[in-house]
């Protein structure tokens, strides 16, 4: 698995919990991209989405990850090439990502993929561009929670149908969910990821019928 990153990244924490769920994760197929300080090696790992999606393997995008995830998919699925984050580029014609009016960082409460309330820890400063939310929809599972500081909707979390039918996990979140998983209670996003994989780890018994729960995601409006 190639988790791809740089040193301005945040990986220690999520390489702690892909190695409580599994030491040998660096073994198995699949690409992640993590958070990150700041923006780097943007259009490599954009190509690294695509080539993942194509090429029908497990993806998974945290914070920054999930934003070129959506960047990807307007670009080479929606037509949109030069769609891009206005914090990589403040002068897009298409800015599927931008800027929150205030820096949204802390806990705060979403909803995991069965409608159950969960507290997760953001620090982000830029979202999906909820006026282009409607393109994704025929080929995306979303999750959404309205933030009363920012007072709007954010989109947290996205699932990409066409693989997740096959099995295949591509998808993403806007918050770290590596810091609110443990050896005991691996957070679900990791969880699902894995057993979509086929991976066989402590309590968890891959089979299709598992990985199919994902397509029981509900969008929240």
């Amino acid at each position: 698995m190639e988790l791809l990153a740089t040193e301005s990244d945040f990986t220690t924490s999520l390489r702690k919990a892909l190695k409580e769920i599994d030491l040998n994760w660096e073994s198995y197929p699949g690409l992640i991209i993590a958070g990150s300080h700041t923006p780097t090696n943007i259009e490599e790992k954009i190509t690294k989405i695509k080539e993942a999606r194509w090429n029908k393997q497990p993806f998974l995008g945290i914070c920054l990850g999930f934003q070129l995830m959506i960047i990807e998919y307007a670009r080479t699925a929606l037509g949109k090439f030069k769609a891009n984050s206005t914090e990589i580029n403040p002068e897009t014609n298409f800015p599927v990502i931008i800027k929150t009016n205030q820096l949204r960082v802390g806990m705060k409460p979403t909803m995991d993929l069965w409608g159950n309330q969960t507290m997760e820890s953001f620090w982000h400063n830029y979202k999906m561009n909820n006026e282009y939310l409607s393109q994704y929809v025929d080929e995306w599972k979303f999750l959404q929670s309205y933030d009363p500081d920012l007072g709007e909707y954010i989109i947290d979390f996205l699932l990409y149908k066409s693989l997740t039918d096959k099995n295949i996990f591509f998808g993403g979140c806007q918050y770290h969910a590596e810091y609110q998983s443990s050896k005991q209670k691996p957070h679900w996003i990791l969880e699902e990821f894995f057993i979509c994989i086929g991976l066989i780890f402590n309590k968890f018994l891959f089979s299709s019928v598992i990985c199919l729960r994902l397509l029981s995601c509900v969008s929240f409006v």
